[in-house]
């Protein structure tokens, strides 16, 4: 996805008729990586750690499922991923 902010080797500006300005392209490719890193990292914090406790429960819990405790149930109906 950031490669393709690099400017072709003969793609010209419409406006000024020249060549694409490379740190100009530079911060927007750090501009979208950081929203993708806070992206991810919002679902990580909001999502999967909280998740956590229900899988920690179901794993302790398993033996009361099935005797062989190889099958886990999550109370809540399922986890995000």
């Amino acid at each position: 996805r950031v490669g393709r902010l690099n400017p072709r080797w003969n793609e010209v500006d419409a406006e000024t008729g020249s060549k694409p300005d490379p740190d100009q392209r530079f911060a927007l490719a750090v501009k979208l990586c950081g929203q993708d890193f806070l992206s991810v990292m919002t679902s990580v914090v909001e999502s999967d750690l909280p998740a956590r406790s229900f899988v920690e429960e179901a794993l302790l819990k398993r033996t009361e499922v099935d005797a062989s405790g190889e099958i886990i149930a999550f109370l809540s109906g399922g986890m995000p991923w």
